[in-house]
C-alpha cells in the first residue's frame, strides 16, 4: 500500500518515514536507511523521521551515526524528550554536563506532557547515575516509574490470574503433545527466556554467532498464537497443537536466512514452556539466569515499550517470584528439557560456559561463538550497548550502590532475602 501511495505522489516523507519502520521491523536495514534518508531529503525539518533513523543506527551498534541523527532531531525540536532519553543511553556523563542542564531545565516547565516528564526523569536518572549521584538518580527513577505506571494503568492481578490459568492448563497440553516426525523439520527453534534483563540477550548473541543459527531476537508469535490456547485448554485437541506448530515454523521460516536454527529470545516465553515443549519437542530450552536482585532493579531502571510490572519496586518484586515458582514447576515436569544457563557462571568463565553452552545445543564448535561483541546482528532490546562489549563480570554488583534504598522499597516483598 506504501508503494501504491509513492506511485500517486512520489513527494511523499511520511510514507517513506512509515515504510522505513516496516523495513527496519523485518530486519532490512539497508533499505530502511534509505528510506528514512528519503524522508528527510524531502521535508528536512522532519524530526520524527531523523530519530528514527537514529534509532535504526543505534540498534546496529553504530552510535556515532545514531548521535547525529538524535541531534539533528533536537535541532528542530530542541524539547522532543524521547530523543533526549535516547541520548542518555549512548552518553557517559560528568557532573552537569551541558546535555543535563538542558534536560532539567525542560523538565522545570510546566506545560510539558507527563510522556516527556516521563522519557525526562529517565533520562536523568541515568545521567545522575554516570555521576554517581546515587540519591539524586534514584528519585528520578521513581518518578520516572511512577507516571509510567500511572499511563499504563496496570494492576499485577492480572497478571496473577494469568499465572493460575498457566498452571492449570499444563496438563491437558501436555496430553496433546505433538508426536509427529520432527527431526526432518527446519529450521529448529532455539527458546531463550528467563526475566528481562536477565541476560537473553548476550546468550542469544553468544549462539547467534554460530555459523548454522538465526537470532531473530524478541519474537511475539508464541504469545500472540499460543495465549488464546490456554485461554481455552478444556477443549485442546493434538490438531490444535499441530497447527500452531505449523503457523510458528511457518513464521521462523521467513526470517530465518535458510539457517539450520532460528533462536527465539522472547524472555517472556518461560510462560509457555508447556506449550513449547509440546508443540516442539526437538526443540531446545535455554533458561538464563541472574541474581534475583540484579534482574529486578535492572527493570526498573530501564524505560519498556510494554513490560507494565516494571514500573513499581513491590509490582516488579512479586512478578519475580511468581516466574521464580513458575520455573519451580516447570523443572518438576520437564526435567530434561531445560537447560539453565547462569549469567553470573558465564561472565566469570566465558570459555567454559560458552562451550556447555554450545555442547548442549549439539552444534559443532565455533570459535566466533567468544566474540559475541563481535556480532554485527540487529540488537532491538535494552541491553544493545552493553552486547557491543567485550563480556565483563561485575555488572550484576551495580545494584549494591543503592542497597540503603532498595533496603528500605523491598523490606516488605518477597525479594528481601536476596538482599544481600
Amino acid at each position: 500500500n506504501y508503494e501504491k501511495a509513492l506511485k500517486l505522489k512520489p513527494e511523499y516523507p511520511e510514507v517513506y518515514n512509515n515504510q522505513a519502520t516496516i523495513m527496519k521491523d523485518l530486519g532490512n536495514f539497508k533499505s530502511a536507511l534509505e528510506s528514512y534518508k528519503k524522508a528527510v531529503a524531502l521535508n528536512p525539518s522532519y524530526a520524527e523521521a531523523y530519530a528514527n533513523m537514529g534509532v535504526c543506527y543505534q540498534d546496529k551498534g553504530i552510535k556515532d551515526e545514531a548521535l547525529k541523527s538524535y541531534n539533528k532531531a533536537l535541532k528542530i525540536n530542541p524539547k522532543y524528550a524521547e530523543i533526549h532519553r535516547y541520548i542518555s543511553s549512548l552518553t557517559k556523563y560528568s557532573h552537569e554536563t551541558r546535555h543535563m542542564l538542558e534536560m532539567k531545565s525542560i523538565l522545570e516547565e510546566k506545560a510539558i506532557s507527563l510522556e516527556d516528564r516521563c522519557h525526562l526523569h529517565f533520562a536523568l536518572a541515568k545521567a545522575y547515575e554516570d555521576c554517581e549521584r546515587i540519591d539524586e538518580s534514584f528519585q528520578h527513577y521513581i518518578k520516572g516509574n511512577s507516571i509510567r505506571k500511572k499511563l499504563l494503568n496496570y494492576e499485577i492481578s492480572e497478571d496473577e490470574k494469568l499465572f493460575k490459568l498457566i498452571r492449570k492448563s499444563q496438563k491437558k497440553i501436555c496430553e496433546n503433545t505433538f508426536n509427529g516426525e520432527t527431526a526432518k523439520t527446519t529450521p529448529k527453534p532455539i527458546f531463550i527466556l528467563g526475566m528481562p534483563r536477565s541476560g537473553t540477550t548476550l546468550v542469544e548473541q553468544i549462539i547467534s554467532s554460530h555459523h548454522d543459527v538465526h537470532g531473530a531476537g524478541e519474537l511475539s508469535y508464541i504469545e500472540n498464537l499460543g495465549l488464546p490456547i490456554l485461554r481455552n485448554h478444556e477443549n485442546l485437541r493434538r490438531n490444535i497443537i499441530a497447527s500452531f506448530r505449523k503457523k510458528y515454523i511457518d513464521k521462523i521460516k521467513v526470517l530465518s536466512s535458510s539457517k539450520d536454527y532460528v533462536t527465539d529470545k522472547m524472555p517472556h516465553n518461560f510462560r509457555f514452556v508447556a506449550l513449547i515443549t509440546a508443540a516442539f519437542p526437538e526443540a531446545k530450552i535455554i533458561h538464563v539466569k541472574r541474581s534475583p536482585i540484579a534482574t529486578c532493579w535492572s527493570n526498573f531502571k530501564t524505560y519498556f515499550e510494554g513490560l507494565s510490572y516494571s514500573y513499581d519496586l513491590k509490582d516488579i518484586a512479586q512478578f519475580y517470584f511468581m516466574y521464580f515458582e513458575l520455573m519451580e514447576f516447570w523443572s518438576e515436569k520437564y526435567p530434561k528439557n531445560i537447560y539453565i544457563c547462569d549469567y553470573e557462571k558465564l561472565t566469570e568463565n566465558q570459555y567454559r560456559e560458552t562451550k556447555k553452552l554450545i555442547s548442549h545445543l549439539n552444534l559443532t564448535w565455533d570459535e566466533q561463538c567468544l566474540s559475541p561483541h563481535k556480532n554485527m546482528r540487529t540488537v532491538k532490546t535494552a541491553s544493545q550497548q552493553q552486547v557491543r562489549e567485550k563480556i565483563y563480570s561485575g555488572s550484576s554488583n551495580k545494584w549494591k550502590k543503592y542497597k540503603h534504598l532498595l533496603t528500605t522499597e523491598l523490606a516488605e516483598t518477597q525479594l528481601r532475602k536476596w538482599l544481600v
